[in-house]
């Protein structure tokens, strides 16, 4: 409570502008629409922001000196609750059966305490797990944050048509989601959200998101997006199951200290029809996607656009290999200045060095580039190019446009056009494609 405030209630907020006129109460609170209203009716009231950021404010007589003070007062108090983590808006339980929804609302400026989750909306599991369905429809987050834990804005709830910007968390920037292992159908989902300005100050990452273990994320857009000391600018990936998929989103100006300047699964996912633009891996690899272990998935129909890294794959970087990639387009892929990298627009490899690029079909790959071989690609072994367009590819040396360190059982149907590399450092390198065997 206010210290030596006390509080009343009434059953209207016009009976309190009447209590406030005749001097029965000295301050009360209400929304900012209804207070422009009630201030025509009593002009000698007056509304004073606070320190919190929603549109509620308190109102007080005019030029009153009892006001001023009490104003003061009660500022002085909501900061201390802002900073000690009480002013987090909603906190929940899970239980069985469960259901909670929230639509067509504002949150801004939530606080979670210190090490806490959510600074928003947090749902904590009672029964052994998130077995419950709790979603927010058509809300914003705005300037939540939750500074030792997960999930600036939300933490183990589904969100459609929601927008989160400048939410602040140590992992999970605006929102985190996970699910009961033993139901994935009870993941959490993000669909047709937008992302601006979140930031995640964690090693693990995931400057908009981070997802435990993945539901869907769908045509969502990532925009400006940051891990400032970890992986995954914009969206970190722990686990996935049989419901998991990013498709039909964007991934714009996104960055991350280590791997993944758009995003970071520890393994890979289904991924198909987004875009990833101006995304950047300052110290790590993946400028615009890494995956940690890849599991025979697709790239489907994917734009990879000036993503940059110091290390691997500027715009794919992975640990292992990927099944296929059908209908993507490569453009302006490249290493940091004064660094080195290998596979400008992917790379593919692992430990063993055997990782395979299963096919790439209907894909075109222009003007990017790498110092250590595959302009466009580096993989260990491809199993078929068809139907490709590489153009103004550039390498360093080992392959201008494609470096593969085994064989490629079949190239047909393809287009090489002005592709190079450096014949001063590696005379024999392959302008076009480089095969070690």
């Amino acid at each position: 409570e206010i210290p030596d405030v006390r509080v009343v209630y009434a059953n209207a907020t016009a009976d309190l502008a009447l209590a406030l006129e005749k001097d029965k109460i000295d301050a009360y609170m209400t929304d900012e629409p209804l207070a422009r209203m009630l201030l025509k009716s009593y002009p000698e009231q007056q509304v004073y922001c606070t320190v919190s950021y929603d549109s509620y404010g308190y109102v007080f007589c005019k030029d009153d000196p009892k006001s001023d003070a009490l104003r003061e007062q009660m500022n002085e108090f909501l900061l201390q609750l802002k900073n000690d983590g009480t002013m987090r808006i909603f906190y929940g339980y899970t239980g069985s059966g469960r259901t909670a929804g929230f639509a067509n609302l504002s949150f801004e400026g939530g606080r979670a305490e210190a090490g806490k989750d959510g600074g928003a909306i947090v749902f904590a599991g009672t029964d052994g797990g998130w077995s419950d369905v709790f979603y927010a429809t058509n809300c914003a987050f705005r300037n939540c944050s939750a500074p030792g834990g997960y999930g600036g804005a939300t933490c183990d709830i589904t969100c459609k048509d929601c927008l989160f910007k400048g939410n602040t968390a140590k992992m999970g920037g605006a929102a985190y989601g996970t699910a009961s292992n033993s139901n994935e159908a009870y993941t959490n989902d993000f669909l047709n959200c937008v992302f601006i300005d979140n930031t995640a100050t964690g090693a693990n990452g995931g400057g908009a998101l981070y997802c435990d273990r993945m539901g869907r994320v769908v045509g969502c857009a990532f925009t400006n997006n940051a891990a400032t000391a970890g992986v995954g600018g914009a969206l970190r990936i722990v686990r996935c199951g049989a419901y998991s998929t990013l498709s039909g989103g964007s991934f714009a100006n996104c960055t991350a200290s280590g791997s993944g300047g758009g995003a970071y699964g520890s393994v890979a996912f289904p991924l198909a029809d987004t875009t990833f633009a101006n995304c950047t891996s300052t110290t790590g690899n993946g400028g615009g996607l890494f995956w940690g272990n890849t599991q025979d998935v697709v790239v489907a129909g994917c734009v990879f656009t000036n993503c940059t890294s110091i290390g691997y794959g500027c715009g794919i970087a992975c640990n292992g290999g990927i099944a296929g990639l059908t209908n993507c387009t490569f453009v302006d892929c490249k290493m940091l200045p004064g660094q080195q990298t290998h596979g400008g627009a992917v790379y593919a490899r692992d430990t063993p060095r055997k990782a395979r690029l299963g096919f790439a079909v209907d894909c075109t790959f222009t003007g990017n580039s790498s110092t250590y071989g595959g302009g466009a690609l580096f993989v260990h072994a491809i199993g078929e190019v068809a139907r490709c367009t590489f153009t103004d590819n550039v390498a360093t040396q080992s392959g201008g446009a494609i470096y593969c360190g085994s064989t490629i059982d079949r190239l047909t149907d393809s287009t090489f056009a002005s592709n190079s590399v450096d014949s001063t450092v590696d005379s024999a390198g392959g302008g076009a494609v480089k095969a070690a065997a």
